[in-house]
């Protein structure tokens, strides 16, 4: 971590929440995946994680969801899709379904 950045929503989820309000993810699993985002602490969401606009931190609280800032079109990257043959089409269309984008 460096400055109000982290690498990984990985990195995000491990990130002691009181550190910062508001910080850039760089990617989902790397930096530059197109996963990245910036997101904002809500102390007071009991949302359940869906690995993309909605993230807990591990070990998870029962209050406190780290919350994407939404503007716009919805990446399937944002969910950890990657192209490398793994199917997070389930788990994206299951979010949006859900109203938890």
């Amino acid at each position: 971590m460096s400055g109000s950045c982290v690498e990984t929503i990985g990195d995000l989820r491990a990130l002691t929440p009181s550190v910062n309000s508001c910080l850039t993810v760089l990617g989902y699993h790397a930096p530059g995946d197109g996963g990245g985002g910036i997101f904002y602490w809500d102390s007071s969401a009991v949302d359940d994680d869906n690995d993309g606009t909605i993230i807990a931190p591990t070990p998870p609280l029962p209050i406190g969801r780290w919350k994407r800032l939404v503007d716009g079109l919805v990446s399937v990257k944002w969910f950890g899709a990657d192209g490398k043959g793994t199917d997070y089409t389930k788990d994206f269309f299951n979010a949006v379904k859900s109203s938890r984008v």
